[in-house]
């Protein structure tokens, strides 16, 4: 009978460490508001010409040659990202493993392009907008952004 009282004391005791969210407890996980945050960052930056900024959000391929300034100076003029089509793709999109949110086959292109293990990708779809993200393991970098600020015109 002691046992079991001390058992349920011991048990009782625990149970708000066994409550506490992963957040709570100081890890990080991969999760849509964490991607849609990444996203809205990666805006802010863009917005504000801080293409050093904003390349941080991105992840590269090791043998990646591109001009990033040029690349990225250009992304709004292309409404390939906007504040209204994130707040849409963050309401209606589809989010989860990159290879369930995309065709298996472009998402396994997509990271082998980035050179990324598929089963670290993330996906957040909707119609032809789509954000691509690899989960390092404590924060998502960006591998697509395509299409995003078109869905303001819909």
């Amino acid at each position: 009978m002691i046992h079991r009282l001390l058992l349920g004391f011991v048990l009782l005791c625990t149970l708000p460490w066994w409550l506490t969210t992963d957040a709570e407890a100081g890890g990080k996980k991969p999760t849509k508001e964490a991607g849609v945050q990444l996203l809205r960052d990666f805006l802010a930056a863009l917005e504000a010409k801080d293409y050093d900024k904003a390349a941080k959000f991105l992840h590269f391929p090791p043998d990646a040659k591109i001009d990033i300034q040029k690349e990225l100076s250009v992304g709004l003029e292309r409404k390939e990202i906007s504040k209204k089509g994130i707040d849409i793709l963050a309401a209606k999109g589809k989010w989860g493993k990159l290879a369930e949110v995309f065709d298996k086959d472009v998402a396994e292109r997509r990271a082998k392009r980035m050179q990324v293990p598929l089963d670290e990708c993330y996906g957040l779809r909707l119609d032809v907008a789509e954000a691509g993200f690899h989960w390092t393991g404590t924060t998502f970098k960006l591998i697509r952004v395509n299409n995003i600020g078109k869905l303001e015109e819909k």
